[in-house]
């Protein structure tokens, strides 16, 4: 009976210290009773701290945010910054003048803010027919003609070989030996191109000139070369260098699908400050305002 009472208790007792051990569902920490929870580390904002810091630590802290191994320096900020406040409320703090002057700026700031967010800017909405004009006057989403490649340095010729049979078979995502790289390459335009292989190609092709610019020589084959090509060797003894072409995507322009967000909210920007003015000014039509100038004289600043 002894024994069965001493194994209940320790069954309890592993039982007690299990669901202690346990991480509740969503807290990050527990600070005493007050729970971190993932919400406030994804939520937290370090720059309203910032306006009253003066820490140089903070401040290099705040400009490096947003890297996945900045989370257990978010939490330790959010933790000092709890027992901080603890400790001021603990000092009746929160009643002091200067405090509650500067929490009511702070909300009308705030309160202007989202009004600025949820009110002017969700006011502009351009339509698809003005997203498509903005697109189509813009060169800014124009986009070079590119070539994906897997491109492998060789020391010697024997080895540019095996390199090149190696390059056969090679698939993007079987690559295992860090000598071979995947490349974005973008290529010049058609009539440059077809410059550098009137001049570099044909006049010194086969000449040492030639052969110590393998990268012109890599981009005059990719002119013509098509996606599984096996282009080389160039360069010479210690740096020659053989590609495999992936792919190729002819210049062009970015579809608008992909950009259509990005300009409208171009749009909203450039035309908030022409929204809020118009708004302001309505407001301005249709208040009743007093503005005793005798008093506003003795404003000193």
């Amino acid at each position: 009976m002894r024994k069965l009472l001493l194994f209940v208790f320790m069954a309890i007792s592993a039982a007690a210290l299990l669901a202690q051990s346990a991480a509740p569902a969503n807290v990050v920490a527990k600070i005493g009773d007050e729970e971190v929870t993932i919400s406030d580390l994804e939520n937290y904002s370090t720059d309203m701290p910032y306006l009253f810091k003066g820490s140089g630590n903070s401040q290099a802290f705040k400009q490096g945010r947003g890297a996945e191994g900045d989370k257990e320096a978010r939490l330790e900020e959010i933790i000092q910054d709890r027992l901080v406040l603890k400790e001021a409320k603990g000092k009746g703090l929160e009643k002091d003048p200067d405090f509650l002057a500067k929490k009511k700026s702070l909300e009308d700031q705030l309160l202007l803010a989202i009004y600025y967010d949820k009110v002017v800017r969700a006011s502009i909405n351009p339509t698809d027919e003005e997203l498509r004009a903005q697109y189509d006057q813009s060169m800014r989403f124009m986009r070079p003609a590119t070539a994906k490649v897997i491109r492998v340095i060789s020391q010697s010729q024997d080895q540019a070989k095996a390199d090149a049979n190696d390059l056969k078979a090679m698939k993007e995502g079987e690559i295992t030996d860090q000598r071979f790289r995947v490349e974005e390459i973008h290529l010049p335009e058609e009539q440059k191109i077809g410059e550098m292989a009137n001049s570099q190609g044909n006049r010194l092709s086969g000449s040492e000139e030639a052969k110590k610019d393998p990268h012109i020589q890599m981009m005059i084959a990719l002119v013509g070369a098509k996606a599984g090509d096996i282009l080389g060797p160039f360069g010479q003894e210690g740096q020659i260098m053989t590609v495999k072409v992936l792919e190729k995507t002819p210049a062009g322009k970015t579809p608008f699908e992909q950009v259509k967000e990005e300009i409208r909210r171009e749009i909203v920007d450039r035309e908030f400050n022409r929204v809020l003015d118009e708004k302001r000014k309505e407001l301005r039509r249709k208040a009743v305002i007093t503005i005793y100038y005798e008093n506003l004289d003795k404003v000193s600043k």
